[in-house]
């Protein structure tokens, strides 16, 4: 997993980041990238990905389905990651404490009623969501150490 880019994949209002899923897939032309499921079923990626992947060619590194209770896994993910988007406190917490610092934070996510202080401070300098592209920027970013 050296060098992968590490995703956490969460429902959002309910709904299953859809564009997120895609744009994730489509980036792994490129590398490995980790999916960190929170709340969110391996099917439930699969029904988004199941069109998309017809469209790339079949040789490309792909994605990793790891669950955020893989405690295992999902360390091993963000201690070689390169790159770590997180949309939680959960994942935020556990990619700081096994070494990654935060860098910088491309998109704002709702507010959730488990946000940190420091979450919540980070949140004030984000631009507003109609004035990033979504398709580049989704969720929080923090670099590996």
């Amino acid at each position: 997993m050296l060098g992968c880019s590490v995703i956490e994949i969460m429902p959002s209002n309910g709904r299953v980041p859809a564009e997120l899923i895609e744009a994730g897939y489509r980036s792994s032309q490129y590398g490995l990238v980790v999916f960190i499921l929170n709340n969110v079923t391996y099917q439930a990626v699969n029904l988004v990905l199941d069109p998309v992947v017809r469209t790339m060619p079949l040789s490309i590194p792909g994605v990793l389905y790891v669950k955020i209770g893989d405690e295992q896994r999902v360390r091993e993910a963000v201690t070689s990651a390169s790159i770590v988007y997180f949309a939680s406190n959960s994942l935020y917490n556990f990619a700081a404490n096994y070494g990654a610092a935060p860098k910088l934070v491309h998109l704002d996510l709702p507010p959730q009623s488990n946000d940190t202080d420091e979450l919540s401070a980070i949140r004030e300098h984000i631009p507003p969501p109609q004035t990033v592209d979504w398709h580049h920027h989704s969720f929080h970013h923090i670099s590996a150490a």
